[in-house]
């Protein structure tokens, strides 16, 4: 089922009550944010990172698309690259990192860091229309935050939880579960 509207408790991230966001526009029915990472352990080599997930039973190419945080107005646009990596099939997963700098190795940096006292990142189609967003509250080292079921944000399940970080696959266990109500 593709959710139109979403109605999260913001105060997850930034404190400011209840919000509404229309997601309808968006041209790809559910291509969702899964999963952030906002408090790697660089010692150990981590990154932080954003997890986009293809809840279509299409390939979807993400040339264009974009991402930004909630509480800053930096941008990443995801370039184009070549056919077999421009996208994401069906039931997949594309990985970007978070990070303040753009890797000259073609890997996917949004150029700015994540909250790690907690924001949110939104996801914009080509046209920029908003397809969804990810509210995430403080972040613990390493752990990240995701869906309890990946691409599905139900308002009436759980929103998210803690979890080992799993990038470019599906969600772990949940360590800790939050409830929207």
């Amino acid at each position: 089922m593709v959710v139109d509207r979403l109605v999260v408790l913001s105060a997850l991230a930034t404190g400011c009550g209840e919000m509404e966001y229309d997601l309808s526009s968006c041209k790809a029915g559910r291509v969702a944010i899964n999963e952030v990472s906002a408090a790697a352990v660089d010692e150990e080599g981590e990154d932080d990172f954003v997890e986009l997930y293809n809840g279509e039973p299409e390939r979807i190419d993400l040339t264009g698309w974009t991402l930004s945080r909630v509480q800053s107005w930096r941008e990443y646009a995801i370039p184009e690259q070549e056919e077999e990596d421009s996208g994401t099939e069906p039931g997949g997963f594309v990985t970007v990192l978070a990070i303040p700098y753009a890797p000259d190795d073609g890997t996917l940096a949004t150029g700015f860091d994540l909250n790690r006292d907690g924001d949110g990142v939104w996801l914009r189609d080509d046209d920029g229309a908003l397809c969804d967003y990810l509210l995430y509250p403080d972040q613990h080292a390493s752990f990240s935050w995701g869906r309890v079921e990946d691409g599905k944000p139900e308002p009436d399940e759980a929103s998210g939880c803690y979890q080992v970080p799993s990038e470019d696959s599906g969600n772990n266990e949940c360590v800790h579960v939050v409830v929207t109500p």
